[in-house]
């Protein structure tokens, strides 16, 4: 059976070694790309993110507007419904009175 070739080695003694400023100029630089690459999607995210998230913003509000001009409409109907209704029991209240006033002289 064939053996895989090592991808990773274990470092030993003879290996190079880094000095201790070697280490911080190499540490450096990984932060300074782990800061730019931060920078980068903070961008991305303002570029992205805040359009859309005013866009839904502004729907929110317009479909709360839309409800309450919605429930208002609803609110004058009713009343109109309540004054129609009303009206129409006064006058036959009145017409019915009308009437047996003009059948009790006729008699």
């Amino acid at each position: 059976m064939k053996m895989m070739p090592r991808i990773y080695t274990i470092p030993t003694p003879d290996d190079d070694r880094y000095t201790r400023e070697e280490v911080m100029k190499i540490m450096k630089k990984a932060m300074s790309n782990k800061d730019k690459m931060y920078d980068k999607m903070q961008q991305t995210i303002g570029r992205l993110f805040y359009p859309l998230h005013n866009s839904i913003a502004w729907i929110i509000k317009t479909m709360e507007e839309l409800q309450q001009k919605l429930d208002y409409t609803k609110w004058i109907i009713q009343r109109q419904q309540y004054h129609i209704t009303k009206s129409e029991k006064a006058i036959k209240s009145f017409v019915g009175t009308w009437i047996e006033t003009l059948a009790y002289k006729s008699l």
